[in-house]
């Protein structure tokens, strides 16, 4: 399944070997592979090397400062800590955003990745 949403994903992209490792990091950790191809789409298109104005680096444009190591696990294993905080994965997404505390910023959020998933 995989293979075919990150075809869908990035038609006409050299990223497919990212879109992988994000499906196959979800998989790993139980996180929906469908939730984290959603937030990779949104945060890089997949670009292993993005790094934000604010430091925030690779596909899930994780925060070095608070998520060391590998970004895309460090990404993965954030969203399913939000997710058993928060016990839903609309919420979980308004505090990937927003940093872990939902805000309205991170509600916006959270509508756009859940628009192509939930």
């Amino acid at each position: 399944m995989s293979a075919i949403l990150c075809a869908i994903l990035l038609a006409g992209l050299p990223r497919h070997d990212t879109c992988h490792a994000v499906a196959a990091e979800a998989q790993r950790q139980g996180v929906p592979v469908t939730v984290a191809l959603a937030v990779g789409w949104q945060e890089s298109r997949f670009n292993p090397d993005a790094v934000s104005s604010r430091g925030a680096r690779g596909p899930l444009q994780v925060l070095s400062k608070w998520h060391p190591g590998d970004p895309t696990v460090a990404g993965i294993a954030l969203l399913r800590r939000l997710y058993v905080r928060h016990g839903d994965w609309h919420r979980a997404l308004c505090g990937y955003a927003s940093g872990v505390v939902c805000r309205p910023a991170g509600e916006r959020y959270a509508r756009r990745v859940a628009a192509r998933v939930l």
